[in-house]
């Protein structure tokens, strides 16, 4: 998403710019979050208005972490937890990995 030069709402528009322009792009990029500056859920919201694909980096994760409202964390009260923002990425094309288990 480039470097965040001092303003990061600044950086993101002009990447959404840059990418709008450009929709050739969108065939080509994906974005993920990195280890200081842009979170899971920044790459998640991105990549929704832009409809493009997230990479989630859980070492980036682990360094620069979303935050999260646990009481949103599950869809219905008594269910298992559920990460809004993992439904969300994998809605942006996401492919999940060959180590996915799934249920």
């Amino acid at each position: 998403m480039g470097g965040v030069h001092g303003d990061k709402r600044e950086a993101l528009r002009r990447f959404t710019k840059t990418v709008k322009e450009n929709y050739w792009l969108t065939r080509r990029l994906a974005v993920e979050n990195d280890e200081r500056y842009y979170t899971a859920a920044d790459a998640v919201e991105l990549g929704e208005e832009l409809g493009i694909p997230v990479v989630f980096d859980y070492y980036h994760h682990v360094l620069n972490p979303s935050n999260f409202d646990i009481d949103k964390l599950s869809e219905k009260p008594g269910e298992v937890p559920y990460l809004n923002f993992t439904y969300r990425l994998l809605q942006t094309k996401a492919v999940p990995s060959e180590n996915t288990e799934t249920t």
